[in-house]
């Protein structure tokens, strides 16, 4: 076998073993870590990535050559450092192959890891840029978990119980990782899994849980301000769909918060800047940006 096949075997090794570990639980307690739901999130996330499960067999086997765009594409899916899929994490004190000079995995995923933290100390435009795209998606998604009619819908509340049962219940367990997939080998807990049906709500949970909710809405959205207030002060840009995605989910947020069942929560209304949010945003908006060079 050749020395480049030796190479293609290895990485795609690596990359199998940081897809089982990736393995997400969904909502119905079943674990996703197949290459077709690799290949589904990575669409979600680079939607014009040439990634697909075929192209991922052909890399975990070693058929093929792991081009660097796809190689980006998969560690941004996989939420993990692009140095993940060139590194056995499960063999820290054994030589990587793929360096000449002997170096172990751990050797080499610590010195990226103190370059990534040097990087990251010197670019904070790209920290506060990284963060407002964090805090405009958890936004979003606090929206649609938590719908807001005066509080919390009772339901999301049943849901919100049954999601924090699953997660302590697979807190509890075992779980061993192998080249062959994630699997459970027992666990310190001997209760049931969790089942979606068995949890309701009390009107009381339903208060405690939207105030939770409030609290987190109003965070973030002045964290979104922030980063907001922080690019336009340097002139940095944002897409205009960008743009658009922080107008809607804090207007909605707004809408969430004015809503609330003021007799069941006592809240002071939020305070984000002496300026608008559509003014932060304008300050940022790509269209305007470019129109004053």
């Amino acid at each position: 076998m050749s020395l480049t096949n030796d190479r293609e075997k290895y990485i795609g090794a690596c990359v199998r073993r940081a897809r089982h570990r990736w393995a997400p639980i969904d909502r119905d307690g079943k674990i996703r870590g197949s290459r077709e739901d690799l290949a589904k999130r990575v669409k979600e996330l680079v939607p014009n990535s040439l990634v697909t499960a075929d192209v991922l067999e052909n890399i975990e086997t070693g058929r093929t050559r792991l081009k660097l765009s796809d190689a980006l594409d998969i560690a941004i899916a996989l939420g993990v450092p692009l140095v993940n899929l060139f590194v056995d994490v499960q063999k820290p004190f054994e030589n990587n192959p793929l360096f000449p000079d002997g170096k172990t995995n751990l050797q080499i995923y610590d010195e990226q890891r103190l370059d990534d933290f040097e990087l990251q100390a010197e670019d904070t435009d790209f920290k506060k840029a990284g963060r407002l795209l964090a805090d405009t998606n958890k936004l979003q998604w606090m929206l649609k978990a938590y719908p807001v009619h005066g509080l919390v819908d009772i339901s999301a509340v049943a849901e919100h119980k049954y999601r924090m049962a699953l997660r302590e219940w697979n807190n509890s367990q075992f779980w061993i990782y192998t080249d062959k997939g994630r699997f459970k080998m027992g666990g310190y807990s001997k209760t049931p899994q969790p089942k979606r049906g068995e949890y309701s709500a009390t009107k009381q949970e339903q208060v405690e849980l939207s105030l939770k909710v409030f609290k987190v809405l109003v965070n973030t959205v002045n964290d979104i301000a922030k980063n907001l207030n922080w690019l336009g002060r340097y002139a940095y840009c944002i897409p205009d769909e960008m743009a658009d995605r922080i107008l809607d989910a804090v207007a909605e947020a707004g809408r969430c918060v004015q809503s609330f069942d003021v007799d069941a929560i006592s809240v002071s209304q939020p305070k984000y800047w002496d300026v608008s949010f559509e003014e932060l945003v304008a300050r940022v908006r790509k269209s305007n940006v470019e129109s004053l060079d």
